[in-house]
């Protein structure tokens, strides 16, 4: 038998696409498509510090549990199966990218010399933008649980001393300045055990698939502007209503989780800033994901929003 009890050749298929659909139909139920509180007080809350949907959805404890009973095989399963459905949520942003291009790179050169973001009123397809943000929060968040409850079954199983070198290993740097958690196998590595944590910028897992789901390849200069696109969308409702909620550091209908799903769309799209403005070059400039380096991306959405 594996470690933590799954079965040597891991857990049975049936199994596992059980857990996936509860998975996903827990997802659906914090989602719903809907971008106001509902109205039944708003459902589960996402409480970050105990990595849980509260009350009882989801939390590390449950993932900690399945962890033990899927094994390697499931904790892997289970993790690409939502980041392949939040890619698709991501992906979704393209339409608002290519319909409001212009507006976004006029913008941009205008917020270059003027320092002033200007007002989105009259750009299409935010309303998407904004569900495909909300969903792929949530999505995102849903994964760092299963993450946490795979790294907590390891320490029950494992001496720290592993799951510690196994972090310590994606941390160290490559001669190109790139971390070791942008190679396949490290990668695979730090998310069976669950060590990626809340460092979507190292996650290559996570990055490669959205990068592919999003087809940055075709168009980098379309995907460069969405820091502009991302910043936008917070200058229109649901935000200018928010009241945050100081008890449970939330805010309603958890769209608090859209912090995941800005870090880690502005991380897909990092070595894309960071390489030359020519589409032919950026293959062989653009660090891999979780490459390590200064977040461009990030800086460029703070100054904008």
């Amino acid at each position: 038998r594996a470690q933590g009890g799954a079965p040597a050749g891991g857990v049975k298929p049936y199994l596992l696409d059980a857990l996936k659909l509860w998975l996903r139909t827990s997802v659906d139920e914090l989602t719903g498509g809907a971008l106001t509180p509902r109205a039944n007080g708003g459902g589960a809350t996402y409480l970050h510090s105990r990595r849980a949907f509260s009350p009882g959805l989801l939390c590390r404890t449950q993932m900690a549990a399945l962890a033990k009973v899927a094994g390697r095989t499931g904790v892997l399963a289970l993790s690409d199966d939502l980041a392949t459905l939040g890619a698709s949520h991501a992906a979704n942003l393209r339409s608002a990218l290519q319909f409001n291009r212009e507006r976004l790179q006029r913008a941009s050169e205008e917020f270059d010399t003027s320092r002033a973001l200007s007002p989105a009123d009259g750009m299409v397809e935010m309303e998407s933008v904004a569900r495909s943000l909300h969903r792929l929060g949530v999505i995102l968040a849903a994964r760092t649980i299963v993450l946490a409850g795979a790294r907590d079954a390891r320490a029950e199983v494992m001496p720290h001393a592993v799951s510690d070198f196994v972090s310590v290993l994606g941390a160290q740097q490559l001669p190109d300045y790139a971390r070791a958690s942008s190679l396949p196998p490290v990668a695979r590595l730090l998310t069976e055990h669950g060590a990626v944590g809340d460092s979507i910028d190292l996650d290559a897992d996570l990055l490669a698939e959205l990068g592919a789901k999003c087809d940055l390849k075709t168009d980098p200069a379309l995907w460069r502007l969405l820091p502009q696109l991302l910043a936008a969308s917070l200058q229109l409702p649901p935000w200018s209503s928010l009241t945050a909620d100081l008890a449970s550091d939330a805010l309603p209908n958890n769209l608090h989780t859209v912090a995941f799903a800005l870090h880690a769309l502005l991380s897909m799209v990092d070595p894309l800033m960071r390489a030359p403005a020519s589409p032919s070059a950026v293959a062989a400039a653009a660090p891999p994901p979780g490459g390590g380096g200064a977040l461009v991306a990030h800086r460029r959405f703070v100054e904008l929003a």
